[in-house]
């Protein structure tokens, strides 16, 4: 009895171990966002879509995905906001973040910034979410202001409904590489 619990409970943890996480955005129709730059290192992978027409090096918009795996400083969302908005804010001023949602499992925070050294005008809107392994931060980032104004409430939403899927099985998984990301 106690070798057939050690099985089932082993089996258990070793489907936790290989579960799958895809993150799905669902980009306005018609506009050809694809990924342009993809790269892992260590416990951050980093994802940047681009429109059709743009890349990463020469780009008007993007949509730009930090995700971090099993890191202690991950705890919370609000905490890694904070963190990363102040660094943010040191870096070019000109506009403070204005929290929309701020939570232990999931924050928003909006900011336009004119240009500086470091950065050029642009306005964006950033979410940082809990994942099953982690965190995950979402940038949307559009250097026209007057677009970001015009289309704020259709990227708002966008970015509010990215989902974090968790899978066990990689049949399961979400195979649209145009609208997800394996994390």
């Amino acid at each position: 009895m106690k070798k057939a619990l050690l099985l089932i409970v082993s089996l258990f943890c070793i489907q936790a171990a290989l579960a799958y996480e895809t993150v799905i955005v669902k980009f306005p129709p018609n506009q050809g966002w694809h990924a342009d730059f993809y790269q892992h290192e260590g416990v951050e992978a980093i994802l940047q879509y681009v429109p059709v027409g743009e890349n990463a090096q020469n780009w008007n918009r993007t949509v730009i995905f930090h995700a971090y795996k099993n890191v202690n400083w991950t705890s919370s969302t609000a905490r890694f906001m904070d963190k990363m908005t102040m660094q943010m804010e040191n870096k070019n001023s000109s506009g403070l973040y204005k929290y929309l949602k701020y939570t232990e499992n999931d924050s928003i925070a909006v900011r336009c910034v004119t240009k500086n050294a470091y950065i050029p005008t642009q306005c964006e809107i950033y979410r940082v979410s809990k994942s099953f392994e982690g965190l995950i931060s979402m940038h949307y980032i559009n250097k026209n202001v007057q677009d970001y104004k015009a289309t704020f409430d259709m990227w708002y939403q966008i970015m509010k409904d990215v989902l974090i899927y968790q899978s066990y099985y990689r049949e399961d998984r979400i195979m649209d590489k145009a609208t997800s990301f394996e994390l």
